[in-house]
């Protein structure tokens, strides 16, 4: 299993489980999700700080999640 087929189904998971907006697309937010990843790493080795990282990591995903 590929890293974006891998999350897409954790995607499809939280759409499951009522915590993903049901309409997303899973295979391009798995996609999202690993970009979002891969530009972590290297925002990480270019010095940005760990809470930084945090919070842009939270703002990507807090825009995926369904509103409470």
């Amino acid at each position: 299993m590929t890293l974006v087929k891998a999350f897409a189904a954790r995607v499809r998971a939280g759409m499951e489980d009522g915590e993903l907006d049901e309409r997303l697309d899973a295979d391009a937010a798995g996609s999202m999700l690993l970009m979002l990843r891969s530009g972590l790493k290297v925002a990480a080795r270019g010095g940005v700080s760990g809470s930084e990282l945090r919070d842009a990591a939270c703002l990507a995903l807090r825009s995926r999640t369904r509103s409470r």
